[in-house]
């Protein structure tokens, strides 16, 4: 009970170099700062389109604090067979991944390519695949919340509405439905 917390979702259709990012928690080193910050935000959300480019600035504030904060990839994605894949799976998140396919569009083997995509990005092609999947129906909760969260899961490709629960919960540390009414609250 006497533990508070305050999140803050942003969706932006170009995440630019936070767009790399996975969800993390971080402790602010001053939580009164990233409170006003929040406390601003919520109080200028109003749809319009000035107040749009306010809360864009508001997230940057907020990143300028938390940024130096956050765990960084453990090596730079250079390999560009790998960047290729990656493209790859952002573009077809909503369908069937195959590992074996990605691997031959690699011009790799499939335990070579599930080494070196490791390597560059600090997860496999599932849990990459996931996470891209995951932020997308953190926007799609939000935004059509007229559809039932097997709805959004079918949307998204998961091949259960039990699976992609389980997924989501475990990168967001939420259940869908946990999360659509905390956006909602907001």
């Amino acid at each position: 009970p006497e533990i508070k917390y305050t999140s803050m979702h942003f969706s932006f259709e170009d995440m630019g170099i936070f767009g790399q990012l996975r969800v993390q928690k971080i402790k602010p080193d001053s939580f009164d700062k990233a409170k006003e910050i929040f406390e601003k935000a919520l109080r200028n959300c109003d749809g319009t389109l000035s107040q749009q480019f306010l809360s864009k600035a508001l997230f940057y504030e907020f990143m300028s604090e938390t940024e130096p904060k956050l765990e960084r990839r453990k090596s730079p994605l250079t390999d560009s067979r790998i960047k290729k894949v990656i493209s790859y799976i952002n573009l077809h998140s909503e369908e069937n991944i195959n590992i074996p396919a990605l691997a031959k569009l690699c011009s790799m083997s499939v335990s070579h390519f599930h080494a070196c995509f490791k390597t560059q990005t600090g997860m496999t092609p599932i849990e990459y695949k996931n996470l891209i999947s995951t932020n997308r129906a953190m926007q799609l909760l939000i935004s059509e919340s007229d559809k039932s969260v097997e709805e959004i899961s079918e949307t998204l490709g998961f091949y259960s509405s039990t699976y992609f629960r389980r997924v989501f919960k475990s990168i967001t540390g939420k259940t869908p439905t946990e999360y659509r009414k905390s956006a909602a609250e907001l």
